[in-house]
């Protein structure tokens, strides 16, 4: 049996390191098999834009089961998924055939993720930023009896939430770190526009040119994956990258 002592997450962990402890704590705590673990600014992106769109992710979920989906989303009709822009959490994944609402693709992809073995497991939701921000983790048991997955859920469930609340800010921030390279000109120039500046402001408060302005923020929203400025401005304030 494993020491879980050992595999309490740190904030001097590297997201690499993280990642690796929530799969071995998981696994000992509920017979985990797979995570996905993922982050947005607002959940009013995801309203709007495909789920993969709207979320930072990171997943180690089996291949064979992703490669099923080709080139579209695993998440799109996924009622776990959906679950957590509801904030519906915690939410068991074999009691999906509960849910009355479900569309015919969310139908649809519950019978895959049966035949694939990935129809038990349990999502929970955290929020960050004063609210602002919505994170994400679902980890399945794949081929476990929903009974026995319950149990383990009913004798541990409350001590992994507490864990993966330890977790989920340090997880956030590594992610955000590797994965938002801004340099210090594109912060400042987001941290003027946040602050209502226009272009030809900002130009003369940093003693650059109003062109040297915009290709700051083309270059922040690029990095932000963002389509406009303000987006990549309200990502950069709730990520506190400004």
């Amino acid at each position: 049996m494993t020491d879980l002592s050992e595999l309490e997450p740190l904030p001097s962990d590297s997201e690499d390191v993280l990642w690796d402890k929530v799969h071995r704590y998981a696994a000992e705590q509920l017979g985990i098999t797979s995570i996905l673990f993922g982050f947005t600014h607002t959940r009013h992106l995801t309203e709007l834009l495909a789920l993969e769109r709207g979320f930072v992710l990171r997943h180690s979920h089996p291949k064979d089961y992703t490669d099923h989906f080709g080139n579209a989303s695993f998440l799109e009709n996924d009622l776990c998924a959906v679950s957590l822009i509801l904030g519906v959490s915690p939410f068991l994944w074999h009691r999906a055939h509960s849910v009355v609402d479900a569309t015919p693709a969310q139908k649809e992809q519950a019978l895959v993720d049966h035949e694939f073995g990935m129809d038990v497991g349990v999502s929970l939701v955290f929020h960050f930023a004063e609210g602002r921000g919505t994170a994400g983790i679902g980890m399945a048991a794949r081929w476990a009896a929903p009974e026995d997955f319950e149990a383990a859920w009913s004798r541990n469930g409350e001590a992994v939430t507490e864990w993966l609340t330890r977790f989920e800010p340090l997880m956030r921030r590594k992610m955000v770190a590797n994965r938002f390279n801004l340099s210090r000109r594109q912060r400042q120039v987001l941290a003027y526009s946040a602050a209502g500046f226009l272009a030809k402001q900002i130009a003369e408060l940093m003693s650059i040119k109003e062109g040297t302005v915009y290709n700051y923020l083309d270059l922040a929203r690029v990095s932000l994956n963002s389509a406009t400025t303000l987006e990549a401005v309200a990502k950069a304030y709730v990520y506190e990258l400004i």
